[in-house]
């Protein structure tokens, strides 16, 4: 007769190490979903203050910053937060198209060309392909509007 195995009662429980910085950037994604901006604009705030200014993670809480001011509509200040994440992750393709949409609201249209155009440059993943294949078409629309509105 074979015996039975036995199995424990106990339920297997993962120990997970999980930063306070972490968390705080898994609130700042949560705050952005709901659409609570206000908040996680000022969550943001409080973790760039306890981050020090070369620590990994400030340029993700930069970047989502960057999202929530520009949701907002605080255009100059999504530009300057996307500018300061670009700052810290240069070859970051998305921060570089995310930064080129602040320029587009802010009326800095050959910057925002230069942006997506770099953004294309550095992008690795295919499923961004398009999208920064339409932001780069637009961004040449309005370019050349706008320069065709200067010369008249």
């Amino acid at each position: 007769m074979a015996k039975k195995a036995h199995t424990s009662k106990k339920k297997n429980r993962i120990i997970t190490n999980v930063s306070p910085v972490d968390k705080q950037l898994d609130l700042i994604g949560s705050q952005i979903v709901q659409r609570n901006y206000v908040e996680a604009v000022a969550t943001c705030e409080r973790l760039l203050n306890y981050l020090p200014q070369h620590a990994p993670q400030r340029a993700d809480v930069l970047a989502q910053l960057g999202t929530a001011q520009g949701m907002l509509q605080h255009f100059p200040q999504s530009y300057d937060a996307f500018t300061q994440a670009r700052t810290l992750e240069p070859k970051n393709a998305e921060l570089w198209y995310n930064r080129s949409m602040a320029n587009r609201f802010t009326m800095r249209f050959g910057q925002a060309l230069r942006d997506i155009e770099r953004a294309i440059e550095l992008n690795t993943r295919s499923e961004l392909t398009e999208q920064f294949d339409e932001a780069l078409q637009f961004s040449r629309q309005l370019t050349e509007k706008s320069h065709h509105i200067a010369r008249t």
